[in-house]
């Protein structure tokens, strides 16, 4: 069985380029997201503020 090439042209090439860097972002940010959250929360004061604030 032979593997069809897939023709796109340019439109089509830069579509799916837009596709994969906006996934890309998605994941970055939620990734950032979930590894800071620990960080973020044991910087919080006994009241919330933040380790900055209560100083």
């Amino acid at each position: 069985m032979r593997r069809q090439k897939l023709n796109l042209n340019r439109r089509e090439k830069e579509l799916i380029l837009g596709n994969v860097v906006a996934w890309g972002t998605i994941v970055t940010a939620l990734t950032l997201a979930i590894s800071l959250a620990p960080t973020l929360a044991a910087e919080e004061g006994p009241s919330g503020a933040s380790a900055s604030e209560a100083i």
